[in-house]
């Protein structure tokens, strides 16, 4: 993991739709982040990273790049809070589409927004911005889109 977060020096505000992190967090990341490959969906591994979430948790979050656009979604399915993933940092159904490994249900890789059930909410989407020159991630807040 390239940062070490305590979760009790970020306060959580809500505005607007929005959850921001207060101060923002900036990670100077020591490895890249994976671009999405379609050719092989089912083996893709993304990048994970635990954040400060309410009541002073964290919360696993996955990072990737996806037609050259840096993407990132807590790890939690909107059906049941549960993780999507097995373990094993794959989110990624044979149709390219992020899938909930527990129940099966299916959202957009690039808006979360939910695609076939069980979940009837989007995920979680990770408000960034991403500095490539000097490798900086900087994590704003969250929210579901619409």
């Amino acid at each position: 993991m390239d940062a070490n977060l305590e979760s009790n020096l970020h306060q959580i505000t809500f505005d607007s739709g929005f959850w921001f992190y207060i101060p923002e967090i900036k990670i100077h990341l020591k490895t890249k982040i994976p671009i999405f490959d379609n050719e092989d969906p089912l083996n893709f591994k993304a990048y994970t990273l635990e954040l400060p979430f309410f009541e002073n948790q964290t919360k696993e979050a996955f990072f990737y790049f996806y037609n050259h656009e840096l993407l990132g979604f807590f790890n939690e399915c909107s059906h049941i809070k549960v993780p999507m993933d097995l373990g094993d940092h794959r989110f990624f159904d044979q149709n390219g589409n992020l899938i909930c490994r527990v129940h099966g249900a299916t959202f957009c890789p690039k808006t979360g927004l939910v695609k076939r059930g069980p979940a009837r909410k989007p995920l979680l989407k990770i408000l960034l911005n991403f500095y490539q020159e000097t490798n900086i991630l900087v994590i704003r807040g969250f929210y579901h889109s619409s």
